[in-house]
């Protein structure tokens, strides 16, 4: 008799996804640096957009709880920011090679990096009263912001190559332990 379904191993996994991106903004950490992007990618890969948004959703709204964040319009920024790799995983779904795959984890890392870079920083300078609403003012703070980006995009990077990579590499163990088990190939010793 089986226990569990595969939409209830499916949604034990999210839980355990938002989990770790709890904790990953919650613990102290290098500012900027979360796994939230690379679990969005890799669960809109592995299921769907829609479990990704329940990822990143719940993720931000626990720790954003945890955290005794207001939700403003900067938050709001924070939200789309963090969504929009979301609906880019699917991409990678798509792609057949292995190679070309990584290449594509890399590519989309880096454009939700620009993106929340992008989003997030207009919202301060539009909203945060931080800066002058001019472009100097908008310049200004998207200058003020690299350090940020730096961080954003190295922890980005990092995370969705290690989600994916150690995906697939826990199914190259899989295959190949059942298939000494099944004795069609031997064991190295």
């Amino acid at each position: 008799m089986k226990l569990t379904t595969k939409k209830t191993e499916t949604w034990i996994w999210l839980g355990l996804f938002v989990m770790i991106g709890v904790m990953s903004r919650t613990i102290e950490h290098i500012p900027n640096v979360t796994p939230i992007v690379g679990i969005a990618l890799f669960v809109a890969y592995l299921w769907n957009w829609s479990y990704s948004v329940v990822f990143t959703v719940s993720t931000l709204l626990l720790s954003n709880w945890i955290l005794g964040y207001d939700f403003d319009y900067v938050q709001v920024s924070v939200y789309i920011g963090l969504l929009f790799p979301s609906f880019l995983g699917k991409y990678v779904k798509k792609i057949n090679s292995f190679y070309k795959k990584y290449i594509s984890v890399i590519g989309l890392s880096f454009v939700s990096s620009v993106f929340f870079y992008l989003i997030t920083n207009f919202a301060v300078w539009l909203w945060s009263g931080m800066y002058e609403h001019t472009i100097d003012g908008l310049l200004f703070c998207y200058e003020m912001a690299i350090p940020f980006f730096r961080n954003t995009l190295l922890g980005d990077l990092f995370s969705s190559l290690v989600i994916f990579a150690m995906y697939d590499l826990s199914k190259i163990f899989i295959k190949n332990h059942y298939l000494i088990k099944t004795k069609q190939i031997k064991p190295v010793n």
